[in-house]
């Protein structure tokens, strides 16, 4: 066995104390040119349907975002009932065959854990995968899954602000008349 050049050992020394790679995270602020917690402004974002759910006050909309992103082709925000902040931002794609599915999945994946969340695991099961990145209430969510009419999988990742989320509960309960923070 040959011992390792001088110049190997400084190389392999260079790149584990270079300070580019225990760079901090970056911050999940939204998606395909949408940011989360920003107020819904119908004129920056065409809205192809509206999906609202009077059960639970929510307000879902499938758009045309600013800056879509390939494979996904399908794009829906949702945001609180009162305030109208964008709270969710997700975007689905379906494939057709299962390689190119999870090499689209490790490809984004390793893209999230790389800049948002370098703890992040993803999990394999049978029928598909996830991956979830956390930063306090915000989380970037990965799922592959696979469809029942055979070697078909769908594809979504979900930008969620869970804060927001919440906000859209507590103004759900003060227009019902219910009082949330005595709880």
């Amino acid at each position: 066995m040959t011992k390792p050049t001088p110049y190997i050992l400084i190389a392999a020394l260079l790149l584990f104390a270079n300070p580019s790679t225990s760079e901090p995270p970056l911050k999940i602020t939204g998606a395909f040119g949408i940011k989360l917690g920003e107020v819904h402004d119908p004129s920056k974002i065409k809205i192809e349907k509206t999906n609202s759910n009077r059960e639970t006050n929510n307000l879902s909309y499938s758009i045309d975002p600013p800056k879509p992103s390939l494979p996904f082709h399908s794009y829906d925000i949702n945001i609180t009932a009162k305030s109208r902040r964008i709270f969710s931002i997700s975007a689905t794609a379906f494939i057709e065959k299962r390689e190119t599915a999870l090499q689209y999945f490790n490809n984004i994946g390793g893209i999230i854990a790389e800049f948002y969340d370098k703890n992040v695991e993803p999990v394999y099961e049978s029928n598909g995968a996830e991956l979830i990145a956390r930063q306090g209430e915000k989380r970037i969510i990965l799922l592959l899954v696979e469809i029942e009419d055979g070697d078909r999988y769908m594809l979504m990742i979900n930008y969620l602000d869970n804060g927001m989320a919440k906000v859209n509960e507590f103004e759900k309960a003060k227009e019902l008349g219910i009082n949330l923070d005595s709880f």
